[in-house]
């Protein structure tokens, strides 16, 4: 793609296409497999608003 947002030819085009569909290949397959590993490791004892005040914790002291 160049500087104004258009392909140069049609191959750059599908060259494009192909890469795009590739990462969103990878993002479903990498979202799999963590819910498998979540629905694997059980049932939590926490209530729901106990683990979004935990991930809230934890993004702020990410991002603090």
């Amino acid at each position: 793609m160049n500087e104004t947002g258009k392909y140069g030819n049609d191959s750059e085009y599908f060259r494009d296409l192909i890469r795009r569909d590739q990462g969103k290949r990878e993002a479903e397959t990498q979202l799999r497999l963590m819910l498998d590993e979540a629905e694997a490791s059980g049932k939590s004892d926490r209530t729901p608003q106990a683990i979004w005040a935990a991930t809230e914790t934890q993004f702020s002291q990410k991002n603090g």
